[in-house]
């Protein structure tokens, strides 16, 4: 889209009017969220307002307020929280921001079924939810259905901003993937950045195994972007372990649960791409450590050593260097006959080895320890902090004040004190007991406040 701010701000203006107007239904919706995903600038100018919504909408009486709250949730991106908003909520509108809310988590046997809930309420859905639902439909195994309502389109209902889409995704199903990439292709030329379009495309170039590049590029564009799309994301994650990239994966899948706390498979993912991150570092390690072993297994006999320096080490039972760095200076000083002189030749003998006298017992131990018994060393605190507050599996309305604050690890979360969390918007007595009763589970706490 072209950078001129000032059409910046009359698609802004557009977006906040259609959020505003006296009557907020299913037209209204979904020009709505047109107007924002036509111009991807405005995601975060209407960001930037996001704060400032409920001071548009408060003089709308409820549950109207909540419809149209949740209308900017979907249109920032939080699918989720229009959910939640909506969760006691019934009637056209609600099921049809419902579908729209499962569509954008790539939910879509759930998008179809609030699609069909919404047409019950009229004789004729609109063209827009039925172009909308096809599109879940093609995704669900279900073309031939799909199929009939892109053939039932005429007119003007043609030219509508989700045909392109469905055509991609039926030409996919139909087999006909050369031309889906070109449909992608088309869509992607008017607005580079359709959501759609680019995963669409980058979902195909990773199947046929092609520019992993080019994969990623698409792929991060979607993960790292305005809006989240959570399947660009996960694949995104598996890219990276295919290519062992380990660090990188986690990263990208600790996001997708801060996102979607419940999703076993992605905790699945996320635990491979720890597992196969510690089998890296342990392969690293125990060729280490084997080399050390075949070091303090070297004998005395090998090294140039005085007769008076051979002698007394061997009155005390010292044949390798194993045995020898577990004596310190003042040992072997106060043993009969060894002086200064030997101990500066058995010191340059250990120099040369990367070993010193009196090397603590936990050092060796640290250093030898079997790959097994280093991960088995790691405390279940030690894991937990390095998760994402998510994973405490806190309340949504926690979870949301947390997340307003930066919290996004378990470590982050510790390092708060009650005052400073209570001080958050929306954050009461009932969320900190919440906090404190999950944290005490794995023996944590919050910070203490400074007096």
């Amino acid at each position: 889209m072209p950078d001129n701010p000032g059409h910046a701000t009359d698609s802004l203006t557009r977006a906040l009017e259609v959020l505003t107007r006296e009557t907020f239904d299913e037209t209204a919706l979904f020009e709505l969220l047109d107007v924002v995903a036509s111009d991807r600038s405005e995601y975060a100018r209407l960001a930037e307002n996001a704060g400032r919504i409920d001071e548009f909408l408060g003089g709308f009486p409820l549950p109207d307020r909540k419809y149209r709250k949740a209308a900017a949730d979907l249109a920032l991106g939080f699918p989720k929280h229009a959910l939640f908003l909506l969760q006691d909520e019934e009637g056209r509108l609600v099921e049809l921001i419902r579908a729209r809310a499962w569509q954008l988590m790539d939910k879509h046997t759930r998008a179809v079924e609030h699609y069909r809930a919404a047409a019950k309420f009229v004789s004729e859905p609109t063209a827009a939810e039925r172009i909308f639902c096809a599109c879940s439909l093609c995704l669900t195994g279900r073309a031939d259905e799909a199929r009939e309502i892109r053939d039932s389109l005429s007119g003007g209902e043609l030219d509508m901003p989700g045909v392109p889409l469905l055509d991609g995704l039926l030409a996919e199903a139909e087999g006909d993937i050369e031309k889906a990439l070109e449909i992608y292709a088309a869509i992607l030329e008017k607005n580079p950045d359709d959501r759609d379009a680019v995963f669409r495309t980058a979902l195909i170039l990773d199947q046929r195994g092609e520019d992993e590049d080019e994969v990623e590029r698409l792929y991060r564009k979607l993960a790292d972007g305005d809006i989240f799309h959570e399947g660009a994301a996960v694949n995104l994650g598996l890219l990276y372990l295919d290519l062992g990239r380990f660090d990188e994966a986690e990263a990208v899948f600790n996001r997708v649960l801060r996102y979607d706390t419940d999703n076993p498979r992605v905790w699945l993912y996320l635990k491979d791409a720890r597992l196969s991150k510690n089998m890296r570092y342990d392969e690293g390690r125990h060729k280490e450590d084997e080399k050390l072993r075949q070091i303090l297994r070297l004998p005395i006999s090998e090294f140039e050593l005085s007769v008076r320096s051979r002698n007394c080490l061997a009155r005390m039972n010292v044949h390798t260097l194993g045995d020898l760095i577990s004596k310190t200076e003042t040992e072997l000083l106060a043993y009969k006959n060894f002086g200064e002189t030997s101990l500066k030749e058995i010191k340059e003998i250990l120099a040369r080895k990367g070993l010193h006298l009196g090397m603590a017992r936990e050092e060796v131990e640290r250093k030898m320890r079997s790959p097994s018994q280093r991960l088995a060393a790691l405390t279940v605190s030690d894991n937990i902090l390095e998760q994402p507050i998510s994973a405490l599996n806190l309340s949504v309305r926690s979870l949301k004040c947390l997340e307003a604050l930066g919290i996004d690890t378990v470590e982050e979360l510790t390092k708060h004190s009650e005052r400073s969390l209570m001080a958050s918007k929306n954050f009461g007595l009932t969320s900190l007991q919440e906090v404190k009763k999950k944290l005490a589970t794995y023996g944590l706490s919050l910070a203490t406040d400074d007096m």
